[in-house]
């Protein structure tokens, strides 16, 4: 696989199977589409090594240019695979201190495999691992306790779900442009020199241009959740338009996504990133369309975690 497109540079991706199991005559091709999404695409970095063999092993686990993974029967192993697969960038090429920040290496992961299964499947089938329903809990605790500290659920929970769904809230916050150049940089300033968490979040400030504090506080020093609500549907008196107030009910800033459908069938999809809530506020109010009047509002989609989304759908009466 041509893995650098400025140089010609390529890796040999291969597979090490029992043939009794039926998911492995897929998987060195699964590996070698993946790590063309790796250095295309996300994190859109080179793959940094000659070769990488998939072994058939019994676990799930990743070594320097080796990958054991069991063999998952007839169900899809894509997922799996590109998991252990994009470990190559974090911890091994950066040298991340995993058993202190698994979020540095684990969290990217996780979010790597939701995205790229995704794109390679054609389908809303990755990896990741759900947030919502263990967000607020005692086993959520803020990212920048030790891993070493943390066992268990709460291990889980900021090693993978938490710190992904951070990570996608990053990209949708910076763009996809942003987003990749802050990773490029990363890993160029960063790569086998043990970057640790203030290494991280001071290169994204500085090569982003923006002081992202407000974001970092939040996801990753602060306990909290993410919880977003339809507070009310109105016009103004006066007014020549209907106005949705969206009230920030958790501590964790996440995008406002909301779906409108008007009285006349037409809909409109309105997005506004997590940067609405960069000074503190907890409400935002979002015009309609004008002269339209809201017959039904729906808020999140399936990458926006939320606790409760009891709030999340609005009918006329």
């Amino acid at each position: 696989m041509v893995v650098d497109a400025s140089t010609g540079r390529r890796t040999f991706v291969s597979a090490a199977y029992d043939t009794k199991s039926p998911d492995y005559p897929r998987v060195a091709r699964i590996a070698a589409d993946g790590i063309h999404l790796m250095s295309t695409w996300l994190p859109g970095y080179p793959f940094p090594y000659p070769c990488i063999t998939v072994f058939n092993g019994n676990d799930g686990m990743e070594y320097p240019m080796m990958v054991n993974d069991a063999s998952v029967g007839d169900r899809d192993p894509t997922g799996l695979t590109v998991h252990e697969v994009a470990h190559t960038y974090f911890p091994f090429m950066m040298g991340i201190n995993e058993q202190e920040y698994a979020w540095m290496d684990e969290g990217w992961a996780n979010f790597f495999d939701g995205l790229l299964t995704d794109s390679l499947t054609g389908r809303p089938t990755g990896g990741g691992r759900g947030y919502s329903f263990a967000a607020g809990t005692d086993s959520d605790v803020p990212l920048m306790v030790r891993s070493s500290l943390l066992r268990g659920r709460a291990y889980g929970i900021a090693s993978y779900s938490r710190p992904q769904n951070a990570y996608l809230t990053l990209l949708d916050l910076l763009g996809y442009e942003t987003f990749h150049r802050c990773m490029v940089a990363y890993m160029d300033r960063w790569k086998g020199k043990h970057p640790i968490p203030y290494d991280f979040f001071n290169t994204w400030n500085d090569v982003s241009g923006q002081n992202l504090d407000w974001f970092w506080k939040p996801w990753f020093f602060e306990w909290g959740h993410p919880d977003l609500g339809i507070q009310s549907v109105a016009r103004p008196e006066g007014g020549d338009r209907d106005v949705i107030a969206i009230e920030k009910k958790g501590h964790l800033p996440v995008p406002i996504h909301l779906e409108v459908t008007y009285d006349d069938g037409s809909t409109e999809t309105i997005h506004f990133n997590a940067s609405v809530w960069k000074s503190g506020e907890t409400v935002s109010s979002i015009e309609c369309q004008k002269g339209k009047t809201v017959k039904s509002v729906h808020l999140g989609d399936r990458n926006i975690p939320d606790t409760d989304r009891k709030n999340n759908t609005w009918n006329k009466a």
